[in-house]
């Protein structure tokens, strides 16, 4: 954390004699980037893609294509040695996000991608346009996508090679994109190690020996406040207004085809003039929710502004009835989509989230 510059003027007593202390000044001490903390902007053994959605549409030129298209491109990693055509396989899980109100249950299904070096995967949330391979159907309609690299014994590997991104096209006319979040393996393993699984065969991200490099539990965010269409009160319904920002969360903690504990996350939001509105929200796995349906406050008439800020406190899992699984702090990724038209969805855009660089140990237990 920076600390602002301090300046004080003052005097002391001298042998009778006030003398000034003169200015004394605090300098800003860097703090050192945890060398367990993964690099977004670096290709990893492990990817995320925080949102996708099912469903197809038509845009004009393109003809029926899914809503949500990954692309997955493999890079030779840093040190290595690589040839032409070389295989990479790499297995993903689409995950849902649970009900709260029901068995906390995070469905998932699970399949495998095989490309090569220098080569990139597309595939969709649905069989339909363009893709250049064939997986399953997501189990549900919205969630977020987990991959990493395997060896033909399907055991996780140290190979930081993958980068990629999704586009989302909530209609037509609306399409935006982000880049997938690489969450790179243990700098000390040689290239195409195996990772240490946890005792129940879970993915540690920790930073740990043989592990992969950690993520966080905090986020930060620019965001533009919902804008309702005329003559509808701010709690309107899921029908898309004028304007509407879509906040998208998700932890890592996740027990795959398992009950989890709910997530809950403090968020404090900021207009443009600073003033402040405080809040939370709680999920189970992931969601993608409006602004407004957070908290109805969260619209331009009542923020009086058209934009702000977010700043999260850190994400835990609370104990909830019989379920077996692990409170306390856990990683917390997000995602930030803008919908707009004066009518339906007309335009989108989205961007992706800031962290406090603080690591959070955390473990995906696949199904």
């Amino acid at each position: 954390m920076k600390r602002n510059t301090v300046i004080q003027i003052g005097l002391v007593v001298a042998a009778g004699i006030l003398l000034p202390i003169g200015l004394l000044v605090s300098s800003a001490v860097a703090q050192p980037r945890p060398t367990t903390l993964s690099d977004s902007e670096e290709p990893g053994s492990v990817i995320v893609f925080p949102k996708f959605i099912r469903g197809v549409v038509t845009p004009t030129g393109l003809g029926t294509t899914a809503k949500t298209e990954i692309a997955v491109s493999v890079v030779c990693p840093k040190g290595a040695t690589c040839f032409e055509g070389q295989k990479v396989k790499i297995r993903f899980h689409w995950v849902c996000g649970g009900d709260e109100t029901d068995d906390f249950f995070c469905q998932d299904t699970d399949f495998d991608v095989q490309t090569t070096v220098n080569g990139t995967a597309v595939f969709g949330s649905e069989r339909v346009g363009p893709a250049n391979v064939v997986v399953p159907l997501p189990p549900c309609s919205k969630g977020y996508l987990i991959g990493w690299v395997e060896n033909t014994a399907d055991q996780p590997i140290k190979y930081d090679g993958l980068i990629g991104n999704a586009v989302l096209r909530e209609a037509a006319s609306a399409v935006s994109s982000y880049n997938g979040i690489p969450i790179q393996a243990d700098p000390a393993l040689a290239n195409g190690a195996l990772i240490t699984l946890t005792d129940n065969d879970g993915l540690a991200f920790d930073g740990e020996p043989g592990h992969y490099q950690a993520v966080t539990g905090v986020i930060y965010a620019s965001v533009a406040f919902d804008k309702p269409p005329a003559n509808t009160p701010s709690y309107y319904s899921s029908t898309v207004g004028a304007q509407n920002t879509l906040l998208t969360l998700l932890t890592l903690d996740t027990l795959a085809n398992r009950p989890n504990y709910p997530t809950f996350v403090d968020l404090n939001f900021y207009n443009s003039q600073e003033v402040l509105t405080s809040t939370s929200t709680s999920f189970v796995c992931w969601e993608s929710v409006k602004l407004s349906k957070i908290d109805g406050s969260l619209t331009q008439s009542l923020q009086g502004a058209r934009k702000g800020s977010l700043v999260s406190d850190a994400a835990e899992k609370v104990a909830f009835g019989g379920i077996d699984d692990t409170d306390g702090p856990v990683t917390l990724l997000g995602l930030v989509e803008t919908l707009e038209g004066p009518s339906g969805v007309q335009r989108s855009y989205s961007n992706e989230v800031w962290n406090d660089s603080v690591p959070v140990p955390t473990v995906f237990v696949p199904n």
